[in-house]
């Protein structure tokens, strides 16, 4: 084991175009005795402060360990954790038995290689993975699973707070050490906040499409039709989404119907809502190894903007990239009772240059303009009619 330093805080920053790029670094080894299955490293979990990046959002994030030693290297696990609950297995059970000395590893989604499972280690630049999910549980303080093993859960989070390196060893009698501790590269971008989603019933265009890659995807990757119905409810608690995907893909195989429910959620600093989940939960509700995670920004037009990532998360490459799709919101009305005499009837506010008609049978000849006042909140607009015993019908309709 080399010599202990004391603990340093390394800072250096370099503009690129609209884009800074930081560097900061703990020097402190973090070491890993394992006196008992599991043991965690000391120290446990190690931290680097970042700060003076206010009104930045993240865009990529690169982790490197400074020589990392183990008699056995299958037994690490080593989780990073975001300021903000973000958290990435960045290696689980790789390398088998064969021991490690002092080597530096940088762990980057762009890479094409992840960290071998049968052989041994070597210098080098990895995608993060876990061959150890999804039964890899850390030790307290470290958050509980589901762990992502791809950093861009990171990105369009607000990088200034405190980030957390948590090392353990899952099996006992051997020894290791991350002896010059380990730096953490982000690149950031000032970012304007974005209009506020709303919640409300949205849909894709027409001819969007998605592309799938992975080895069991036909030629590597291809294009695919996609089309689906988004439900944002962000009065709940907390706040949800629900994809009704009539062509969903997965593997390379035949498109099949599929809903998506999010399991958690976020208001990035830049207020892009993001919301991440298991895939095929609706599916298997004991839980797999396909997770998503997607964001959305509202644009001044009323529409939503649609990134993200749909991946497996266990031993093979497989992943849906969603790129600038748009989502136009849908006409829904919603109707309760006030008081015995009247019913509210309520709509987004994105629909405030529709007009509320009503007729009193279908198909109707004629359709009347509702000419009650609307009042608008931040929960949408509404107009409050008399319940009367003729039946009636509504819609919006735009001029």
């Amino acid at each position: 084991m080399k010599l202990l330093v004391p603990w340093c805080a390394l800072l250096l920053a370099a503009r690129s175009g609209l884009a800074d790029t930081t560097l900061f670094t703990n020097a402190q080894p973090i070491v890993v005795t394992d006196p008992s299955s599991p043991s965690a490293a000391t120290p446990y979990p190690s931290t680097i402060a970042v700060s003076g990046l206010e009104s930045h959002a993240v865009v990529k994030v690169t982790v490197t360990l400074h020589g990392l030693s183990h008699t056995y290297p299958d037994d690490l696990d080593i989780l990073l954790v975001g300021p903000h609950g973000e958290q990435v297995m960045l290696m689980s059970a790789g390398a088998s038995g064969n021991p490690d000395s002092y080597l530096t590893l940088t762990f980057d989604d762009a890479s094409p290689s992840v960290l071998p499972d049968t052989t041994g280690l070597s210098d080098g630049t990895f995608r993060p993975h876990n061959y150890g999910a999804p039964t890899d549980v850390l030790l307290s303080p470290a958050p509980p699973p589901p762990y992502a093993t791809n950093l861009s859960v990171l990105y369009g989070t607000d990088p200034n707070g405190t980030w957390l390196l948590y090392v353990m060893d899952d099996s006992p009698e051997d020894l290791g050490a991350i002896d010059g501790g380990w730096s953490l590269d982000l690149e950031t971008e000032l970012r304007p906040a974005s209009a506020a989603l709303e919640s409300g019933a949205y849909q894709t265009l027409p001819g969007a499409t998605v592309e799938e890659h992975g080895d069991r995807v036909p030629n590597g990757s291809r294009v695919v039709p996609f089309s689906a119905t988004l439900t944002f409810d962000l009065s709940a608690d907390p706040p949800s989404l629900t994809a009704l995907i009539p062509n969903a893909v997965l593997e390379g195989g035949d498109p099949f119907a599929l809903t998506v429910r999010s399991l958690s959620w976020a208001r990035l600093m830049d207020g892009t809502y993001q919301f991440t989940g298991d895939y095929l939960r609706d599916l298997f509700p004991s839980g797999t190894q396909y997770a998503f995670d997607w964001r959305f920004s509202r644009s001044t037009n009323g529409t939503v903007v649609w990134n993200g990532i749909t991946d497996w998360e266990g031993g093979h490459i497989w992943y849906v990239t969603i790129s600038n799709l748009t989502l136009v919101p849908r006409a829904r009305l919603s109707i309760s009772r006030v008081g015995t005499a009247s019913v509210q009837i309520s709509w987004a506010t994105n629909f405030n240059d529709h007009v509320l008609e009503y007729a009193t049978s279908l198909p109707a000849a004629r359709w009347n303009t509702v000419t009650n006042a609307a009042a608008t909140t931040g929960k949408g607009v509404s107009v409050t009619v008399d319940a009367g015993a003729a039946q009636r019908f509504y819609r919006l309709r735009k001029p």
